[in-house]
């Protein structure tokens, strides 16, 4: 059975890797020249944000 303490180490780590992965989109977008490709990145790099707030929400009920 988890604790509190367990999920809350657990979605700190979520939060990490989502803020690692948006820092490093924020990198390649500015390095990609096709603008199909920077796109596509613009928008992984939305979709990890929006998880990063999801966990920051469910962290609040813990």
């Amino acid at each position: 059975m988890f604790t509190k303490e367990d999920y809350r180490e657990y979605f700190n780590i979520i939060k990490a890797k989502e803020a690692e992965m948006v820092h490093f989109l924020k990198i390649a977008i500015f390095a990609v020249k096709d603008e199909d490709i920077r796109k596509k990145f613009a928008n992984i790099m939305q979709s990890e944000m929006e998880h990063k707030h999801l966990a920051e929400e469910l962290f609040k009920y813990i």
